[in-house]
């Protein structure tokens, strides 16, 4: 395998190559020699395909760039204002996630998010609370290698092991793949194997810049993202760079534009870092609005006003775009009727169960036609809190018909629903 480190100056520390390396995690070290020998058949829990002539060949490329660009103090002026606004609005009458960082979030039921808020997200928002565009702009720079990102892209710990183990960036280059031959199947761009009969366990070998070509050619728009992403590592390809989220994203923002149609009205709770609607807007919707934690929306337009034109971006209090950024509260004062469609992928789960009841119940007030659910099943619990099932919420609560449930084409371990609204 080729790996390709583009940097001046890592201000996050350099990576090691691997000669040097000190730091192995006690995984790797008990993984790494079968992960050589049984033809990568280790840490195949995550993985959609086999390899039955070992692992394929893959490159990796981690961006490092030694100082922030030239408009980021002026995004972060705007990201910053946005987030003051969003806290002076809500915090009279229920006090928003961000208020106090001594006691703890406050006015939110306990979950996973209110735990992050206190443990790997807590810098962050303390930047936040600085209300300095330098010092965020400069944190925004490495965001995927900071607490932040946990749970959202990549984060420290996993960073922590991509420059330990070049074992670790060799199996996240294969999963990314991985993902990426599950899209081109779907899409059609590949046939789907049958392990029965005929060919099988050879897509996973094809040459990967032969199929982003091909499913770029079937969409009518690149899909490799801008490589600002700082410290984020990406499978290499010929034109560009993709992470595996932006697989996850671009399928999901595909199955939006087949179910409602590209002139949709789209409502997503809880965005990620912004990768669904970056997609969606690249597909031709045109009317996009996340609702999220106001300290993730700073993430969610850092994120889509470095990759899509700026005027196509508002954050709250701004005159509404084509993708609006909002914050949480303000998903319960939206019209009748003003959406479409609306989404929630990989974290109704990890919210407390009456505040997913509340975004229910008002998708049945504020959503004409669907919800499609994205999420994983599993009932782990974090933080004292058992994770909680979307299908059996909705069967709880009523008003909503189960129109399809599969797995999720792109990821192990996640089901696609896709629910009609019950109008009464």
């Amino acid at each position: 395998m080729v790996e390709r480190y583009s940097y001046k100056v890592d201000v996050l520390g350099p990576i090691p190559s691997a000669p040097t390396m000190i730091f192995v995690p006690r995984f790797i070290k008990t993984s790494a020699l079968k992960l050589t020998r049984d033809r990568g058949y280790v840490l195949n829990k995550f993985l959609l395909h086999t390899f039955p002539k070992g692992y394929p060949q893959v490159q990796t490329v981690i961006i490092l760039k030694n100082k922030p660009e030239k408009d980021d103090v002026n995004i972060s002026r705007r990201l910053l204002k946005a987030y003051k606004l969003a806290k002076a609005t809500d915090e009279v009458k229920k006090p928003v996630l961000l208020v106090s960082l001594r006691s703890g979030p406050a006015g939110r039921e306990k979950d996973i998010w209110t735990d992050l808020a206190m443990s790997d997200h807590r810098e962050f928002i303390e930047v936040l609370e600085s209300d300095d565009p330098k010092l965020l702009a400069n944190y925004l720079f490495g965001v995927h290698a900071r607490g932040i990102s946990q749970g959202l892209v990549q984060g420290e710990k996993e960073y922590e092991k991509i420059r330990a183990s070049q074992i670790f960036r060799r199996f996240l280059g294969v999963n990314t793949k991985d993902k990426l031959i599950s899209l081109a199947e779907y899409l059609g761009v590949l046939s789907y194997e049958n392990p029965e009969q005929g060919r099988n366990g050879e897509n996973i070998y094809k040459n990967v810049n032969k199929i982003v070509s091909e499913i770029e050619k079937k969409l009518g728009f690149e899909i490799t993202t801008a490589d600002f992403e700082n410290a984020l590592l990406k499978l290499k390809l010929k034109k560009g760079s993709i992470h595996i989220r932006d697989i996850y994203a671009l399928y999901t923002a595909f199955r939006l534009a087949e179910i409602a149609g590209k002139k949709a009205k789209v409502a997503e709770i809880g965005g990620g870092v912004g990768k669904a609607a970056y997609y969606a807007y690249k597909l031709g919707i045109a009317d996009y609005s996340i609702f999220d934690l106001p300290y993730i929306n700073v993430l969610q337009g850092y994120f889509l006003l470095k990759t899509l034109p700026i005027g196509s971006i508002s954050l709250f209090g701004e005159k509404e775009k084509a993708i609006k950024i909002l914050p949480d509260f303000e998903f319960s004062k939206v019209a009748k009727n003003r959406f479409d469609i609306a989404l929630n992928s990989d974290s109704f789960p990890e919210i407390n169960k009456k505040i997913v009841k509340k975004y229910l119940s008002d998708i049945k007030k504020n959503t004409k036609k669907y919800l499609l659910s994205i999420n994983q099943e599993g009932e782990s619990s974090f933080a004292a809190i058992k994770q909680s099932v979307v299908g059996k919420i909705i069967s709880e609560i009523g008003g909503f018909k189960r129109e399809y449930r599969f797995p999720f084409w792109v990821r192990k371990g996640y089901i696609e629903e896709l629910y009609s609204i019950i109008k009464v």
